[in-house]
């Protein structure tokens, strides 16, 4: 389960750059302290309310009912997360499970996101390919082998922390 959480929290913070979610964040910082100081100027207004209710939300609760949410379908479904093996090669990346088969050359993985969980091969699109978790590279030199194999195939890698 903590794989899937890991998947969707920095699949999140790729799709949106950090430039634009810090560009909102100060953006909707401002208009909530704007907001408040003119309620405490004026009184309570309903508008005003409403949107430092808002505020609270996207910044304390969402980021917890995301979570929440993730945890709650994948207990739904857990019989649809497969245990997958992935095989990576000098031109090829191969990716088996009980369901399916897929071989595709390196050119289609557009992004390798090493994170401090584990590493996230996206596509073009952004679209998650497959998961390599931490536990995988713990006590071995692996983690470095696969981002260099990435980098040789022109792979783009992202640092998250």
């Amino acid at each position: 389960m903590a794989d899937v959480v890991h998947i969707r929290r920095y699949h999140d913070r790729i799709v949106l750059d950090w430039r634009l979610r810090w560009l909102l964040a100060v953006c909707l910082t401002l208009l909530a302290a704007l907001l408040l100081w003119a309620a405490i100027q004026n009184g309570p207004q309903p508008v005003t309310v409403g949107a430092l209710v808002l505020w609270g939300y996207l910044f304390i609760l969402l980021p917890f009912e995301r979570t929440w949410s993730v945890r709650r379908y994948y207990l739904k479904h857990e019989a649809e997360y497969l245990e997958s093996r992935v095989t990576l090669s000098d031109k090829r990346v191969a990716i088996e499970n009980s369901a399916c088969q897929s071989e595709f050359d390196w050119k289609l993985v557009g992004i390798v996101v090493y994170t401090p969980d584990g590493l996230m091969f996206c596509n073009q699109a952004r679209q998650v390919l497959f998961w390599l978790p931490k536990r995988l590279f713990e006590g071995n030199s692996l983690r470095e082998q696969v981002l260099d194999l990435a980098t040789r195939n022109g792979v783009t890698i992202r640092r998250l922390s």
